[in-house]
């Protein structure tokens, strides 16, 4: 089971260069509303199977209330096939400012009834900001690389899209 915690404190900027993710949604309000400051991934060049821990520092250049991060793995196959695993949520937060984060940790990323062959390439970790309307906010994209390692174990590399 999925554990999940965030929290937001108003404050000073850590500073530095605004970096964020792919904004979502129609309203003009919705444009930039987050700025990624921080992204850590943990374990990370590590067997496929390993727990996954995320954690995000981001601030928000407007009050979002009642809002969530829903967590999941996308995998894209050389055909038509495209399997969508959803990793979990976290409870319902209100952020505000420049100190804001949330953490999400997972005992592994279950991809049960995929072929090893499919896993083997390019997939996807997103955190996606939901509001209290249920509207998507902003996504932040992580592209994982995962390989086969001699002995046919699969491994993954996660990237932060902050580089």
């Amino acid at each position: 089971m999925p554990s999940l915690d965030d929290e937001c404190k108003g404050g000073e900027s850590k500073g530095g260069e605004s970096k964020g993710g792919e904004s979502k949604g129609g309203d003009d309000d919705d444009v930039d509303v987050i700025d990624v400051t921080d992204v850590m991934i943990s374990p990370n060049d590590c067997d496929f199977d390993e727990p996954l821990r995320l954690e995000i520092e981001f601030g928000t250049r407007r009050a979002l209330t009642g809002a969530h991060w829903k967590v999941g793995y996308l995998v894209d196959t050389v055909g038509a096939t495209r399997h969508v695993v959803e990793l979990g949520r976290t409870a319902p937060a209100d952020y505000a400012g420049s100190d804001c984060f949330f953490e999400f940790a997972a005992d592994r990323i279950p991809v049960d009834g995929i072929a090893p062959s499919e896993l083997a390439n390019c997939g996807l970790l997103t955190a996606t900001l939901v509001d209290a309307r249920d509207r998507d906010v902003v996504a932040v994209n992580m592209v994982v690389q995962v390989t086969q390692a001699p002995g046919g174990k699969l491994r993954r590399m996660i990237y932060s899209p902050l580089g």
